[in-house]
């Protein structure tokens, strides 16, 4: 879990100051090349694959990310597959919330749907990292993927008065396809992490 904690406080801090567009490794740019190992844009998400980093206790991951809105009122959401651990969890911020509760472990309904039908709708648990930011640990991939690949929104239902999030997913099949790949590309031992 503190591995866990310490990838996510590292992508959080990329995510939340930069645009994620603008970390997306260009070809022409070796120093970014240096650091990921994948990338691909599927219209409004960048699936990328980030190299480990063992200095900051960092794994290598596979990213699926999007974000949307001007700066003062960014909102995103990140889908992460720990390449070291095999775990997947979801970090989502937006500047509409202002947690109050302390940092913690707290539980939200995630409902994805398609049109009118429910996909799935659970309860999971939570970790607040901060008034905006909460992350979705240890994701169960044979439920999770296929459910998004199948969605058209997730809707993130908060506890008390805290406003629901709602998630518009285009292209959900290629986004879960595509993240695929990246990890696969890793155990195939086609890429160098």
């Amino acid at each position: 879990m503190k591995r866990i904690l310490a990838g996510i406080a590292m992508l959080m801090g990329m995510f939340i100051v930069t645009n994620v567009f603008a970390q997306f490794p260009e070809e022409h740019d070796p120093r970014k090349q240096q650091e990921f190992f994948y990338s691909k844009r599927l219209g409004s998400w960048v699936v990328m694959g980030q190299k480990g980093n063992p200095a900051t206790r960092q794994n290598p991951v596979c990213v699926a990310a999007t974000q949307w809105g001007a700066d003062e009122d960014r909102s995103r959401v990140m889908i992460v597959s720990d390449l070291a651990d095999g775990e997947l969890y979801m970090a989502i911020g937006t500047y509409g919330w202002n947690i109050q509760d302390p940092p913690g472990k707290y539980e939200l309904r995630l409902n994805m749907t398609n049109g009118d039908r429910t996909i799935i709708g659970h309860f999971v648990e939570y970790l607040l990292i901060d008034q905006r930011s909460v992350v979705i640990p240890l994701l169960p991939p044979e439920v999770f993927l296929p459910a998004l690949s199948g969605s058209t929104m997730m809707e993130f239902v908060m506890p008390g008065s805290i406003a629901i999030f709602r998630v518009k997913i285009e292209n959900a099949q290629a986004v879960v396809n595509t993240l695929i790949d990246c990890v696969d590309s890793v155990k195939k031992g086609a890429r160098d992490i």
